[in-house]
């Protein structure tokens, strides 16, 4: 058993956090702002990802593809698919023509097709090249929170609010943590975490 200090309640953030308490370890998530998933994962355009943003990343596209299914499983109650989703291709200064997303689609699996005649009414042709109707889909943040603030309190993660990281510094076998939270008059506390040698690997957001 490890002490696990999560900086940042973001989306991500909580649901490292959740794993690593179900894996047996002490976690703590802190977080700055009065609120979890306040900033990035409430403030952007809540969409879930099925691939088509990244026609020219096809791993990260394929990895959108493989995540998007699982996320909409898992959170299924937080989803919100009762609309439709179209891609625009621009011109002349998209760098991506209406061919090659055909294409890209078709590569990675994604669904895709010719927009309706009543949607590419609305667009200039001197401007759009083509326009498609896709799968994707949306999240609320505000329910996403909750369900994730509740999955952590029934696993014990330690949840403050309005505490923020200062400093980190080595100590002996393990690193020193300094947290300032204005819960407690902007007092400092200082804790200790175990380090690990692990592989390290990029995370990339969708």
């Amino acid at each position: 058993m490890k002490n696990v200090l999560i900086v940042g309640g973001g989306f991500f953030g909580m649901y490292l956090a959740e794993h690593f308490a179900k894996a047996g370890h002490l976690v703590q998530l802190v977080e700055k702002e009065s609120n979890f998933m306040s900033r990035a994962s409430y403030a952007n355009q809540a969409r879930v990802h099925h691939g088509y943003h990244y026609p020219r990343s096809i791993l990260t596209a394929f990895r959108s593809r493989l995540s998007f299914p699982r996320f909409v499983d898992e959170f299924r109650d937080c989803i919100d698919a009762d609309f439709e989703k179209y891609y625009l291709i621009g011109k002349p200064l998209g760098r991506v023509s209406a061919q090659q997303f055909l294409k890209f689609c078709e590569r990675i699996g994604a669904p895709c097709e010719p927009a309706p005649s009543k949607i590419q009414r609305l667009t200039n042709p001197a401007l759009i090249e083509a326009s498609f109707l896709t799968v994707e889909c949306a999240f609320n943040a505000v329910k996403l929170r909750d369900l994730m603030t509740a999955r952590l309190d029934a696993v014990g993660v330690k949840l403050r609010v309005q505490a923020s990281v200062e400093r980190v510094c080595q100590r002996n076998n393990g690193v020193l943590v300094a947290i300032v939270d204005r819960n407690i008059g902007e007092s400092e506390e200082v804790m200790q975490i175990m380090s690990a040698t692990v592989p390290t690997r990029k995370l990339t957001m969708y």
